[in-house]
């Protein structure tokens, strides 16, 4: 119970001459301030604290409780009092003394047979103890209370705080003398705290030049050797240290009782750990590192401690393998020089001329890449050739031809090694180490193709394990089977660039590991996919055929710049990456090599224009609801113009699609303004993507309707339905189409209202297909509610193209009830305008004017034949309005003079002619003109939904 503590006999050991303070004192580390004690006054007699703010963990010296250390000095009665902010949280005050007494503690109640620690524990978050307060002490399961009735002796006092509750408490403890709270004897939680880089002032001798590992949840420190080749250190401290009050550093030799391989000393045993330190530096850190910079007296056959048990590099194999010089510092009659070229893999080199150490780890070393797929290599400066070769291609890196990351580059070097695989004196039994130290170039592969016979490899040899089996190019994910390839000439045109091929072989020194290898395929389209071309047939093209003018992707990317076969370029539109020019495309096949562009899904000519700028399609395909259009079609695009296709030679085509994209022409196409020819045959239907017949195709809205007797429900096509009267549990209505009735029906509720007329074929049309749901019957009101189907869209019994073209051609309107024709000038949501066009010429229609005649055209418009040239079958035509002259023009036979004009802010042709004949006889010169049309007048305004 001394406040002092008590002194360690006879220390020992390194720590002997350490006070005990240093370590078990509050102590500052570079002040180097030792363990001490608060002085007393008169005037403290009230302290601030809190408790349950520490978490104690491994290796705590601190504690829950709190400690305070009392001066009573004979004046009166002790009084000690806690009060805290929390009347819920619970403590226990202790207090015993006085500890400085030669005869022992005082028993505080003598009248129970208790002799050992009381407390007391608090209430509303009070506890006091005090002479005449009521004190506890366990008995079994029990607290037992006695009355505090002993006089104070004189001497130090301790009080104790002890948490019952979780949480932290913050209170105040008073007591009737001078209290102090009691300083914490400090436990040293790692050698670390003392021994470390920093360390200084009176701690300077335990100054280390590098940190010490922190001890574990055990309480070890490891930091001496990793014999089991985990990355981590395997010997504790305490091994060679002892404990903390007799620290000591034991010999080596106290362990390593047996005679390493290359010790060969003859006071090996007698040797203190000094002796061993001369090679193997700081046994914290990777003492195996031993040696320094000389390698070769222990690791190179012939050395002066080459003996067994070490790892030995056989000396033969070494100076006849391709890296024996990699440093240029070999000299075979210098050991020593010899080290130096060790030095380029093993350690940094230029660290090693100043610190020599012995070898990073074996995990730590470099790999082939590091080197030879590295332009700037460890120790590049001291290397003979910098950089060393580099090998971009056909390794798990490579940045075209990678291999399975398996297949290394020591997995196919390990075949060709100077020496047979040895099997002594060998630590590492790995393909990195011998490759490493013995490896040269004469059994790489074949002795007669080297690294270019592509067959001998992924075909004879696709299961050899010793060449890491590799990959059978007919098996493979990317399958090869579709080729003509029969040995490895076949391979290089996708493999091997151009720009080291002669006649067809690669050049010279060529290997695999050139970056001039390339993943597959190439730019060169047609040179694998031309007819004969490398390829199997149903993946080649007849290029040639591409190439008459009137194909359809002729023109397409023709402007491309290139280096090839321009026909390269059309194949680089679609089935090319980048804006489709050589420069864009990859060393092999582009991305989507097999997925090109598809006009049919969206990709061209519709929706959104490519780069190439081709011409635009906006009605009359698939997908056309998506661009807000009119015409939507369930045929895609091959559909019709497979019907128009270049003469060619390739006799194996997948698709429809692949057809009209390579073979597709202009030439033998539908007219594109005869919807007859496919909408009303049969047979041209068929051909032409399955074109509906319009009058057979209905389309029908589910409706619900409330009907009031005498107000007429008006539908499409200008039919309508109206109610006349009701029953109780029927009505009667009317159906009409262009105001004369067609039927009069009773329906009863529940019952269906129908209507139907005959259809081009077999089956009749329904126009209304309508349940009466419910029925309302008043004096001199009718009400019916109904629900069902009816017509959404019009019946088309329209037989010729100028019927089609007055609904579906927005720039033309014909055939209204006065007999004349119009223009449809602007349409939107609601409403129609259309102009009225007082010449309007049908096909077989035509005009003859002769030399100086006026044509008054109507709506004030004139036409003036000024001038006839049969020469050069041309005339001057000259157009007037109000006798005023708007446009005057020289045309040739088969050309149109047309006249624009702004109407309803855009500007539109309001008057065209074709020049179709020029005429000079001797008294008469003329001209005839058809197709002739005007826009001009009236404008008429209708309802867009039934124009």
């Amino acid at each position: 119970y001394s406040l002092d503590g008590t002194t360690y006999q006879n220390p020992s050991g390194v720590h002997s001459t350490v006070s005990c303070e240093a370590c078990h004192g509050i102590y500052n580390k570079t002040a180097g301030e030792g363990l001490y004690y608060p002085q007393f006054d008169t005037t403290t007699k009230q302290l601030s604290d809190s408790i349950g703010d520490y978490g104690p963990e491994f290796m705590s010296y601190e504690a829950v409780t709190k400690t305070y250390i009392i001066n009573m000095d004979n004046s009166g009665t002790i009084d000690v009092t806690v009060t805290g902010d929390d009347d819920d949280y619970g403590i226990y005050l202790s207090l015993i003394g006085p500890i400085d007494d030669a005869s022992g503690l005082q028993d505080l109640s003598t009248s129970d047979r208790w002799d050992g620690t009381y407390c007391v524990p608090s209430v509303n978050g009070t506890a006091t103890f005090a002479k005449g307060s009521k004190i506890y002490f366990p008995s079994g399961d029990k607290f037992y209370g006695v009355t505090f009735d002993a006089s104070p002796k004189s001497g130090i006092w301790i009080a104790r705080v002890f948490p019952r509750s979780p949480g932290i408490f913050n209170y105040t403890i008073t007591s009737s003398h001078p209290i102090r709270q009691k300083p914490i004897i400090h436990i040293p939680w790692n050698c670390s705290e003392c021994h470390n880089p920093d360390a200084n002032g009176s701690l300077i001798g335990a100054n280390t030049l590098k940190p010490m590992p922190s001890w574990d949840n055990q309480g070890l420190s490891y930091t001496h050797t990793d014999y089991n080749s985990d990355g981590k250190d395997d010997v504790t401290c305490r091994l060679c240290h002892n404990s903390f009050h007799d620290i000591s550093i034991r010999n080596c030799t106290d362990c390593h009782i047996q005679r390493p391989g290359g010790h060969t000393m003859a006071n090996y045993y007698d040797m203190g750990y000094t002796g061993c330190m001369f090679c193997h530096a700081d046994p914290h850190f990777e003492p195996e590192a031993a040696a320094g910079g000389n390698c070769t007296d222990c690791h190179l056959e012939g050395g002066t401690n080459a003996t067994a048990g070490l790892p030995i590099i056989s000396k033969n194999g070494f100076f006849n393998s391709s890296h024996y010089n990699i440093t240029g510092d070999f000299n075979a009659s210098n050991y020593s020089d010899i080290s130096r070229v060790c030095w380029g893999c093993h350690v940094n080199y230029t660290e090693e001329l100043i610190d020599p150490v012995h070898t990073r780890r074996a995990t730590e070393l470099p790999d082939c890449e590091d080197c030879h797929f590295n332009e700037t290599p460890l120790n590049g400066e001291h290397l003979r050739k910098i950089p060393p070769i580099q090998i971009p291609e056909h390794q798990p890196l490579g940045v075209d031809v990678q291999t399975n990351i398996s297949t290394n580059c020591t997995f196919c070097h390990n075949n060709s090694l100077s020496i047979l695989i040895p099997t002594i004196n060998v630590k590492y039994a790995e393909a990195k180490n011998y490759v490493s130290h013995y490896v040269d170039t004469a059994n790489l592969m074949t002795t007669t193709n080297n690294t270019t016979d592509c067959w001998w490899c992924h075909v004879d040899n696709s299961d050899n394990d010793s060449w890491g089996k590799p990959t059978n190019p007919f098996t493979s994910t990317h399958n090869h089977t579709p080729l003509n390839l029969i040995n490895s000439i076949a391979c290089y045109p996708c493999h091997i660039s151009n720009k080291v091929m002669d006649n067809g072989s690669p050049k010279a020194g060529f290997t695999f590991h050139n970056d001039s290898m390339a993943p597959g395929a190439g730019n060169d389209c047609v040179s694998c996919h031309d007819l004969d071309g490398m390829v199997r047939e149903q993946y080649q093209i007849d290029v040639h055929a591409m190439n008459i003018s009137g194909a359809i992707h002729y023109n397409l990317n023709r402007g491309a710049a290139d280096t090839l076969d321009p026909s390269n370029g059309r194949c680089w539109a679609c089935h090319g990456d980048g804006n489709g020019s050589e420069a864009a495309q990859p060393t092999g096949h582009p991305d989507n090599f097999s997925t090109p562009k598809n006009c049919g899904d969206r990709e061209c000519h519709n929706f959104n224009q490519s780069i190439f700028y081709e011409p635009m399609v906006y009605e009359h395909i698939r997908y056309v609801d998506n661009i807000d259009e009119h015409v939507n079609t369930t045929a895609g695009c091959p559909a019709c113009h497979k019907n128009s296709i270049m003469n060619n030679l390739d006799n194996l085509i997948p698709n429809d699609t692949s057809l009209v994209s390579h073979y597709g022409s202009t030439w033998n196409l539908v007219n594109t303004s005869d919807c007859i020819y496919c909408h009303l045959d049969e047979d041209n239907a068929v051909k032409w993507g399955d074109a509906p017949d319009p009058r057979n195709h209905t389309h029908y809205a589910f409706v619900g309707k409330t009907l009031v007797a005498g107000r007429p429900w008006k539908l499409v096509d200008n039919y309508s339905i109206t109610l006349v009267e009701t029953t109780r549990n029927a009505a009667m209505f009317t159906f009409e189409k262009d105001g004369e009735m067609l039927q009069r029906d009773i329906v009863s509720q529940g019952n269906e209202l129908k209507f139907e007329i005959s259809g081009i074929e077999d089956e009749n049309t329904s126009i209304v297909n309508l349940t009466i749901n419910r029925i309302f019957t008043a004096k001199d009101h009718y009400v019916v509610e109904l629900s069902g189907n009816v017509l959404a869209s019009r019946i088309h019994r329209e037989t010729d193209n100028i019927a089609c073209y007055a609904c579906h051609d927005r720039e033309y309107r014909t055939d209204l009830p006065d007999g004349r024709d119009y223009y449809v000038l602007n349409k939107d949501n609601e409403n129609v305008t259309l102009g009225l066009m007082p010449i309007n010429f049908k096909e077989d229609d035509k005009k003859l004017l002769n030399m100086g005649e006026y044509w008054n055209l109507g709506e004030d418009y004139s036409l003036y034949v000024a001038d006839v040239n049969l020469q050069s079958n041309a005339a001057r035509l000259q157009l007037y309005r109000n006798k005023t002259l708007i446009e005057e023009t020289v045309i040739n036979e088969g050309s149109i003079f047309t006249h624009e004009e702004w109407v309803l802010e855009r500007e539109i042709n309001v008057f065209g002619a074709k020049l179709d004949c020029v005429f000079a006889g001797t008294t008469t010169q003329a001209i005839i003109l058809r197709d002739v049309w005007l826009i001009a007048g009236e404008q008429k305004i209708l309802d867009a939904d039934i124009w």
